[in-house]
């Protein structure tokens, strides 16, 4: 009956204390990162009392939330990931004695004089219970999402909203956000609600010492509205300063990089710069569809007066 008792709590446990769903603590919980204006990396970690399956639909449902939020109504999976550590746990064990004992003395009496034996016998038995040990996992669930203000029509998409309504009501978790989330406005490339974001880029601040930037005598340079791009590597010839950064995510075959590249200059005109220098064009796997891309362009304006090659177009 002793034995039972580490079993029964194991039980009471993997019942009643699984992670729920919240923000990452010592019990687990959710992460996320946002790489992207929409590319999202969320992480679920479970407690050794959570299932897989309950790690994966809370990963999912925090995905859900985060497009939701963002003004997005789908999202792809461009990259899933589902593991387990083990959690060993061990009963202490255990040891028990119980002793008996008796005597017995014979003899004979003379006069005052007591001659005679003593016998004393006693025995002992040590039950001893060895310690229980039980391997458990703690899942981790790992999504990388891309979002879309509409549903695409050449990928497999989740739809956000009917997603986290599912998951909530598996769960029976409160979901003060049921209610249909009203779509964003796409008819131009304008920025959103969110200071610093469009339909495509986000739009990011320079603050801080300006540094000795590169320059090159010669590059190829390319534009958009008249607006100077610099390629990949390719710098002015011209001291500059840098005035934010834009960042932007694409899909192959979705999004036609000079839509983005219009919405890139659109931001850079708007803060003051004259030309935008690309920085970063770095491939995302995606095992679940078309190939990632994440961009980054400096926006910068000219310290002294720019030479001919370097010359901004001039705007009203």
């Amino acid at each position: 009956m002793k034995n039972l008792f580490p079993l029964l709590a194991v039980s009471v446990l993997i019942v009643g204390c699984a992670t729920g769903y919240q923000h990452n603590s010592f019990t687990g919980g959710f992460t996320d990162m946002r790489l992207a204006p929409d590319i999202f990396r969320i992480t679920f970690r479970g407690n050794a009392y959570t299932a897989a399956e309950r790690a994966q639909d809370f990963a999912l449902l925090r995905a859900s939330e985060l497009v939701l939020q963002n003004r997005f109504t789908h999202f792809a999976l461009l990259d899933e990931r589902q593991s387990s550590t083990p959690f060993v746990w061990s009963t202490p064990s255990t040891a028990t004695t119980t002793s008996s004992g008796g005597g017995e003395t014979t003899g004979t009496l003379y006069g005052n004089q007591f001659r005679g034996y003593t016998y004393l016998s006693a025995q002992s038995t040590t039950t001893y219970t060895p310690g229980q040990t039980f391997i458990m996992f703690k899942p981790t669930s790992g999504l990388l999402i891309r979002a879309f203000p509409e549903k695409p029509n050449n990928i497999p998409v989740f739809e956000a909203a009917f997603l986290r309504d599912q998951i909530s009501s598996r769960y029976k978790l409160r979901n003060p956000q049921s209610e249909s989330t009203p779509k964003p406005q796409l008819e131009s490339a304008k920025p959103s609600a969110k200071p610093g974001e469009g339909k495509y880029v986000v739009w990011k601040d320079y603050i801080g010492q300006q540094k000795t930037w590169p320059v090159t005598a010669q590059a190829f340079v390319s534009r958009i509205e008249d607006f100077p791009v610099y390629g990949l590597g390719e710098f002015p010839s011209a001291p500059y300063e840098v005035v934010g950064m834009i960042e932007a995510g694409t899909m192959l075959g979705v999004e036609p990089l000079e839509e983005v590249l219009k919405e890139a200059v659109q931001f850079a005109k708007q803060h003051g710069a004259v030309a935008i220098l690309e920085m970063t064009n770095q491939p995302i796997p995606n095992s679940k569809g078309p190939t990632m891309f994440f961009h980054q362009w400096h926006a910068i304006r000219f310290v002294n007066a720019p030479t001919t090659r370097d010359s901004p177009p001039v705007h009203p």
